[in-house]
């Protein structure tokens, strides 16, 4: 889930998460270096255990974020969450 300054919709992303009937998985919520300075705080607040936070260091855009971690990735299955 890229977090590009989303930080208000992170806590209900999560929320939604925990919800699931279906529990096998694992999320990659990744920081694309946020500028509004409330994104990374509430990432590194995050208390989930299916949760992985990656900070990034420099901005790639999604495109390149999401082509970026879905090199890395060992599953079946994914799924890509973006809001506009």
């Amino acid at each position: 889930m890229p977090a590009y300054n989303q930080g208000a919709y992170i806590n209900d992303a999560i929320d939604s998460l925990k919800k699931q009937t279906f529990q096998n998985f694992k999320v990659l919520i990744v920081d694309d270096v946020s500028t509004d300075n409330v994104t990374t705080d509430i990432l590194k607040k995050i208390k989930y255990n299916k949760a992985e936070i990656y900070f990034n260091k420099e901005n790639k855009g999604v495109g390149n974020l999401v082509r970026e971690f879905l090199r890395k990735l060992d599953t079946e299955f994914v799924f890509i969450f973006l809001r506009r």
